[in-house]
């Protein structure tokens, strides 16, 4: 278990760099730019569609990263190191397949048209 523990580290680190990073985005304190945020087409059509899109994939990694710092956690509080595997496998799998796969089924819902009264702000809950 020794030599597991750095892991243990790392990944509780790790969870929690993913909520800090994902705070902004919830807030809607980052704009469209090229390097931060989930960019995606319809995304950079408008401010309000990239703000709509990203506080949904925000929400995704804040739960992928509360995920991955209580496992790792529990796993270095109890010395269990299956729990530091499912925050291993949280890295690939969560990370991957929930945020992405909840924001993309989402933007096939958003208008292509802004024009049409749609609330991009009520599409999020």
């Amino acid at each position: 278990m020794k030599d597991m523990l750095w892991l243990g580290w790392v990944y509780l680190a790790a969870g929690m760099v993913l909520v800090g990073l994902a705070l902004p985005l919830v807030w809607g304190k980052i704009g469209p730019n090229r390097w931060y945020g989930f960019r995606v087409g319809v995304a950079m059509r408008s401010r309000a569609y990239w703000f709509a899109i990203n506080r949904r994939w925000a929400l995704g990694q804040i739960w992928v990263g509360v995920l991955m710092s209580l496992s790792a956690g529990l796993g270095l509080a109890l010395g269990q190191v299956w729990l530091l595997v499912v925050s291993y496998a949280m890295t690939f799998v969560l990370i991957a397949y929930v945020p992405v796969v909840w924001v993309w089924g989402y933007r096939l819902k958003l208008p292509l048209d802004e024009g049409r009264g749609f609330d991009l702000t009520e599409g999020n809950r």
